[in-house]
């Protein structure tokens, strides 16, 4: 199952539910990411999920690279792609 829209907070666009575990599995995700999005993804990464998958399509600016990369190392639960 899942949620989306205005309903889904805290940095997530997409809230996936295990029908089978449980497990929630919070997703972000941005075209064209710039410094003033590091808000949501810190946001994601305070949710209370148990997997969180940050999506970028198009090449971030070099303060967010910046950023997320810290916090990826901070914070094992954070997959990117």
């Amino acid at each position: 199952m899942h949620e989306s829209g205005a309903c889904v907070e805290g940095g997530v666009d997409i809230l996936f539910t295990s029908s089978d575990t449980k497990e929630k599995i919070g997703v972000a995700v941005k075209i064209k990411q710039q410094s003033k999005d590091i808000k949501q993804l810190n946001e994601l990464l305070n949710t209370d999920v148990e997997k969180k998958l940050y999506v970028y399509i198009n090449d971030p600016t070099k303060p967010f690279l910046n950023e997320l990369e810290k916090l990826k190392k901070k914070d094992k639960s954070l997959s990117v792609s």
